[in-house]
């Protein structure tokens, strides 16, 4: 114990500095967790911060999908030029007009840039009929192919009824073994006299709906699309795949183009059917069309 005064005044000191101490141990505590509770405050802010950006890209970006569906569905019934093929694609004779709605001739496959190649045949695949029906009209009822063609293409209800008048063609691969082959299997069409189109710049751009029905078959171009899905310079079309739609581009060296686009290879015997090419001066991704496209003139 303390037995002089300066022994009480030295032990007061000393009592005085521990009690501050542990007072000044406190308060940082005290601070510590003043501040851990502001820190997490502040967290929980910016998580709330962070989620509500979160939301709000989500939504920009359903907005910008909304945008884009809604272009794609102005623009993707349609084409941005006329058709270079004489008969608009509709595989049909002189007798019609092109711009008829409907048609007077019959099937003809000779007006087209589709020519059979290396014994190749081809037939009338059936014909859409305006006011069909099938689809509820009073006029003749459609083949099976067609009713394909429509369900691929997505016309429904009274644009599966009315609309002009169409062949398909139907080619079935030859024997022949001239030019060139693709996995054994060799070309069917050639581009004959309405094949030879001269391009803006020597380019051209095509798009014609297609499906295998029998055998093996590729079809082949330099810059293939396949319902406007980027398929490198060949695709086989299968039976069970149906009817697809096919673009392809290019540029004609000798300043009009003198193959086929695109081209098609079968087996001995294989079939393909072809509806609806059109053929246009310029290098485009071309849509998925869903009619004839019109001529440049009447024929």
């Amino acid at each position: 114990m303390p037995t002089t005064i300066d022994d009480v005044i030295a032990a007061t000191t000393n009592l005085t500095n521990t009690v501050q101490s542990h007072v000044d141990v406190i308060a940082g505590a005290a601070q510590a967790a003043t501040d851990a509770a502001a820190a997490k405050v502040a967290a929980e802010a910016d998580q709330v911060s962070i989620a509500a950006t979160k939301t709000q890209a989500d939504a920009d970006a359903a907005n910008i999908a909304t945008a884009i569906g809604d272009i794609n569905a102005a623009i993707d019934p349609k084409l941005p030029m006329l058709n270079l093929l004489p008969d608009g694609g509709r595989f049909v004779s002189a007798a019609t007009k092109p711009y008829s709605h409907f048609l007077s001739g019959v099937f003809d496959g000779s007006r087209n840039c589709f020519q059979p190649f290396n014994g190749s045949t081809m037939e009338d695949g059936g014909r859409f009929y305006h006011n069909n029906s099938t689809n509820g009209g009073s006029g003749n009822a459609l083949s099976q192919p067609i009713i394909d063609l429509l369900a691929a293409m997505g016309r429904v209800g009274s644009e599966a009824t009315y609309g002009p008048d169409f062949h398909i063609a139907k080619m079935t691969a030859g024997s022949g073994t001239v030019a060139s082959n693709l996995n054994g299997n060799y070309i069917m069409n050639a581009v004959g006299s309405f094949g030879k189109f001269a391009g803006y710049y020597r380019d051209l751009s095509a798009a014609v709906w297609a499906r295998c029905t029998s055998g093996t078959v590729f079809v082949a171009d330099a810059n293939l699309l396949v319902d406007g899905v980027i398929a490198g310079d060949h695709h086989e079309l299968t039976v069970a795949e149906g009817w697809v739609h096919l673009a392809a581009s290019g540029r004609a060296g000798l300043g009009y183009n003198s193959h086929p686009i695109p081209a098609f290879y079968g087996s001995v015997g294989a079939t393909v059917e072809i509806a609806l090419p059109v053929v246009v001066p310029c290098l485009i991704d071309l849509a998925r069309h869903y009619q004839p496209l019109s001529p440049y003139y009447e024929a």
